[in-house]
């Protein structure tokens, strides 16, 4: 659970001071969306409260900014501003309300968030109550300069383009997609990305579609959730899909196989296997010893594995691929292949330790299993705190496939695929004819 905003000598809370910041703005209103409280103007967001959004360190605002200036912001002070999740791309900028803030530099951005999506006549109703001309205010103009740097960003235009915040999606729709992804799934149908409307959703709604994507799985007879997969976690990955975040879906027990192994290509539309560090959990971890940590984590560790994730990217043009699309489709986890247990895993170096994969016994391809987020238990800590913010968690005994460091291989039939990672042994399988 987020905890609780402190009040601040004002007798208030960071929460308070805010929404009195955004109700006093022309025909602000509140909404709750997301879990969270949120502003708007005409409809429009200008600004969402962040309480430990998905187990971060920090209670902030999320508020829309100029072109250009998020970058500005967060070179100027990196600890107070920082790129939000789901809206970060579209230039907002995330500020930090918890460590005693300049509430007249807070209100400044705030008054500029709204100026971004707020119709000219309000604006002009700013202008009237002194507030000054309805224009984007610089960077230099907001922002004290705390390391003397003078101006941080040049006098100049920006262009914004009003954007209308997403509706999050109605029960029925996320029922329809899920049943609509996993028929594709049986039919062997190949894959496309969702349909615009739904991928312009918050990110949220993917994994909503993605539990009842589940819950059809498991009526179908895939058995229970044994673990959890982290897709996109190393920049080999990201380049070669496309996609630059990493993305969570569930193992089922019924996809479990140990090594060596033979796995039928023709049950799959199109098969792909991954080359991972699979770490198995001794302990839950719950939200209430959260937000998780690579420290943190490294407590709760079992053993690490190696591993492989046999993949069903159902001939997938990776030039269409996007994050929505990707995660309501469960990641595409189609199993996975589990090498010996190493329990002795505090003797290997986890973040340097080289990875080597051949097919047909000819190399394959190389990496170390850092590549995957720096570090195989930060990857276990974002699931964590992710699944946390979900109301779910990990449970003891689950494996987690921490991601590939090495690109993606689609072995025919009659192809051996091994895998070795320095300290943790060998994983391998033959494609079934």
């Amino acid at each position: 659970m987020a905890s609780k905003p402190r009040s601040n000598g004002s007798g208030r809370t960071p929460l308070q001071r805010l929404r009195a910041i955004c109700l006093a703005l022309p025909e602000a209103t509140e909404k709750i969306a997301w879990g969270e409280p949120t502003w708007r103007v005409r409809g429009k967001l200008f600004a969402q409260f962040d309480d430990h959004h998905h187990g971060a360190d920090h209670l902030a605002v999320w508020l829309a900014a100029p072109l250009g200036e998020q970058e500005a912001m967060i070179f100027t002070d990196p600890v107070r501003f920082f790129r939000p999740s789901y809206v970060g791309p579209r230039g907002w900028v995330g500020v930090r309300i918890d460590r005693a803030p300049n509430w007249t530099q807070v209100a400044n951005l705030v008054e500029q968030a709204y100026r971004q999506v707020a119709p000219p006549r309000l604006c002009a109703l700013q202008a009237v109550a002194g507030l000054g001309p309805c224009r984007p205010r610089r960077a230099d103009e907001l922002l004290p300069s705390a390391r003397g740097d003078g101006a941080i960003a040049q006098d100049r235009a920006f262009a914004h383009d009003e954007q209308e915040d997403p509706l999050m999606l109605t029960p029925e729709t996320i029922d329809a997609t899920a049943r609509a992804a996993f028929d594709t799934h049986r039919t062997r149908t190949r894959y496309r990305p969702l349909d615009a409307a739904l991928r312009s959703a918050p990110l949220d709604d993917a994994y909503r579609i993605q539990d009842a994507l589940h819950r059809v799985m498991a009526a179908a007879g895939r058995g229970e959730i044994a673990g959890w997969k982290i897709a996109l976690t190393s920049k080999a990955m990201q380049q070669m899909t496309g996609v630059d975040q990493p993305a969570a879906g569930a193992i089922f027990s019924k996809v479990v196989h140990a090594s060596p192994a033979r796995v039928d290509v023709t049950a799959y539309h199109h098969l792909g296997v991954e080359f991972e560090v699979a770490v198995r959990l001794g302990d839950a971890l719950p939200a209430s010893s959260g937000p998780w940590t690579r420290t943190s984590v490294a407590g709760k560790v079992a053993a690490c594995l190696p591993a492989f994730e046999l993949v069903e990217d159902g001939a997938a043009d990776y030039k269409t691929l996007d994050a929505f699309t990707l995660i309501a489709q469960n990641t595409w986890n189609g199993g996975v292949v589990l090498g010996p247990a190493v329990t002795e895993w505090r003797r290997v170096d986890l973040e340097h330790a080289v990875t080597r994969c051949w097919v047909n016994d000819q190399p394959g391809g190389q990496g170390k299993t850092g590549d995957a987020m720096g570090h195989p238990f930060e990857a276990v800590a974002w699931l964590a705190n992710l699944l946390n913010s979900r109301g779910r968690r990990l449970e003891p005994g689950m494996i987690v496939m921490t991601g590939s460091s090495i690109t993606t291989k689609f072995p025919r039939p009659g192809d051996r695929v091994r895998f070795v990672i320095d300290g943790l042994g060998e994983v391998a399988l033959e494609a079934a004819r």
